[in-house]
């Protein structure tokens, strides 16, 4: 009722608002608007033979109309690894692990150039300092959109057939769909050859249902990057650009906004993927399984980002292990590595490298004290209220993960440390700051937008919730269509509304 009174207390700036929104957004969003359509229509009016050819020249444009030149890199990692698999694949025992190599160090080798080169020239240089020598310039390098993604996808299907899991694909044209396939080229999911080139080779036909589903999940996750997202990045920055003007529970509050936007735009990013692929006859991994639900630090992973957490298991973690099965102290130590490198791979940041550590860390720690959290639990009976004990490893779950995320937002060790320095301290005069809150709340947009943006939140964990119980889409089709079509404005409305229409890039475009 309150933020209904604030939506009609000025009607005139209501309406103003909306139609400068709906422009703002159709206007941002035409290239898209322009692409996927023709894409569409070209996909379903040619015959099958043609249509993976369309799909993949689709895939090169959508992939060149950022930077034509990048266009390169990607032939470059799917010419290497299409031929070297096959090499892999007629090569004997002795000659296999050669053309392995050579497709590690291939794309490694790109992707170090590219991502990690001026990483190490900085660090080079404090070592330079040290001894009083001339420091080396950086390069004048930009990130090619996606790399980190595609790379790895390349790689675990040299892996795969070298380690016979699946034979290599003779087809050059479905390969080279199956590395640069547009909907997941830039931010993922990271899938597996296995899983979409036999998809690729299927019949697709022009299914109503299939096809208003992928829109449906489209929509929900552009609902979820410009609506919650967006709306709560504009706290987040600027909070994390004024780190030594706030105090005490400020952080607090905005680590808990930095949870969810995080989750909304790289989620959100995953259900757009997910939706387009599913409108061309393609299924793609659920990157994310109500990670805000884990109960422990080995649960979440097995819910956030699902195929990079998988590909680093099967592809560093398993190695490693794979000589020291049931032997603690190498599990722990390979788990640190393995956690490390997963901070490494989100960037060339030490903050990065320190937030992958304190992951791997934490899940040393929750395996080292699994048999002694069940005794303790059997001890106290707390079996007979699996709510709440559930509950309470939900929330300490959430408060362990928001803190260590603070490395994976400040800009530098020292404000990490300075913000962790403020979390804590409880004795300073005035910790909560409400005021400072409540500014923040209305820190560039109305207080009934904050609002709304919160009853999003509740509204998107409570539909994860059901999902996760049976097919959410199959229910809502269940319900009268007179529900349904009253749904479906009223979400549009508040997209329109709330929406922040800034062109901001989606977080792991940066990855």
């Amino acid at each position: 009722m309150i933020l209904i009174y604030f939506l009609l207390s000025d009607r005139h700036t209501l309406h103003s608002k909306i139609v400068e929104q709906g422009v703002t957004l159709v206007f941002n969003s035409l290239e898209f608007l322009l692409f996927f359509p023709i894409l569409f229509i070209l996909y379903y009016c040619l015959s099958y033979r043609l249509r993976g050819f369309v799909l993949l020249l689709g895939s090169y444009f959508f992939y060149a109309y950022w930077k034509p030149v990048y266009i390169f890199l990607i032939l470059f990692s799917t010419f290497i690894d299409f031929f070297i698999a096959k090499k892999i694949e007629s090569s004997g025992d002795g000659e296999k692990k050669n053309w392995l190599m050579l497709s590690l160090i291939g794309n490694l080798g790109v992707l170090f150039f590219f991502k990690y080169s001026n990483f190490a020239i900085e660090n080079l240089n404090w070592f330079l300092a040290f001894f009083s020598l001339s420091p080396l310039k950086p390069l004048s390098l930009e990130l090619p959109l996606g790399i980190s993604f595609y790379t790895f996808q390349t790689m675990s299907y040299s892996i795969d057939v070298y380690q016979k899991r699946m034979p290599s694909e003779k087809n050059f044209f479905r390969f080279a769909l199956y590395v640069s396939f547009f909907p997941q080229l830039v931010a993922g999911p990271i899938e597996r050859a296995s899983s979409i080139i036999p998809q690729l080779k299927k019949k697709v036909s022009l299914d109503y249902d299939r096809i208003t589903d992928g829109l449906k999940i489209m929509f929900t996750g552009l609902f979820k990057k410009v609506v919650i997202a967006d709306s709560l990045s504009i706290i987040v920055a600027h909070v994390f650009s004024h780190t030594y003007d706030y105090h005490g529970f400020v952080f607090v509050f905005a680590l808990f906004l930095f949870r969810y936007q995080v989750f909304c735009d790289f989620s959100g990013y995953s259900d757009i993927a997910v939706g387009a692929a599913k409108v061309f006859g393609i299924n793609l991994t659920q990157n994310f399984k109500r990670p805000f639900a884990a109960t422990s630090a080995r649960d979440f992973w097995k819910r956030w980002h699902v195929t990079m957490g998988g590909w680093f298991k099967d592809y560093v973690f398993f190695p490693l292990n794979k000589n020291h099965i049931g032997k603690k102290k190498f599990i722990y130590f390979n788990t640190l590595i393995t956690f490390l490198l997963i901070g490494l791979w989100h960037g060339p940041k030490w903050t990065f490298v320190a937030w992958g550590g304190l992951h791997g860390l934490l899940l040393i720690l929750d395996r080292h004290t699994e048999e002694k959290r069940q005794r303790f639990a059997n001890k106290w009976n707390l079996s007979k209220y699996p709510l709440i004990l559930r509950c309470f490893q939900i929330f300490v779950t959430f408060s362990l993960m928001s803190l260590i995320s603070v490395f994976f937002r400040a800009e530098t060790m020292g404000a990490a440390f300075h913000i962790l320095q403020e979390i804590f301290s409880f004795g300073q005069v005035d910790y909560f700051h409400l005021k400072d809150i409540r500014a923040l709340m209305e820190h560039e947009q109305h207080f009934w937008e904050f609002g709304l943006v919160i009853a999003s939140i509740i509204v998107m964990e409570v539909l994860h919730y059901f999902q996760s119980k049976n097919n959410l889409l199959q229910k809502i089709k269940k319900t009268p269509f007179y529900i349904r079509w009253g749904l479906y404005p009223a979400a549009c409305f508040i997209l329109i509304l709330v929406g922040k229409f800034y062109a901001k890039e989606f977080v792991y475009f940066q990855f």
